[in-house]
């Protein structure tokens, strides 16, 4: 859900490579670009849905219950 959310807001993959090996690394070990450097116009509640989907640690992920709320404007991810 992050990364098609990501792509959504910024038209670029979260993580790119030159081969599937390359990609599967910047997953594990690489930094996601904020939205809001590619694209200044998301609102900031907006990225950090994006952002939190996209966290390593599956735990600290919000669920797909917390990602509605907050895109309801019901409250942020955790």
């Amino acid at each position: 859900l992050g990364a098609i959310l990501y792509h959504a807001l910024t038209r670029r993959l979260p993580f790119e490579g030159d081969s599937p090996i390359a990609i599967s690394g910047a997953i594990v070990q690489g930094a996601v670009t904020s939205p809001r450097k590619l694209d200044a116009s998301i609102p900031r509640e907006l990225e950090a849905v994006a952002l939190a989907c996209l966290t390593k640690d599956p735990a600290r992920r919000p669920s797909a219950a917390e990602v509605a709320a907050a895109l309801r404007g019901g409250g942020g991810p955790r």
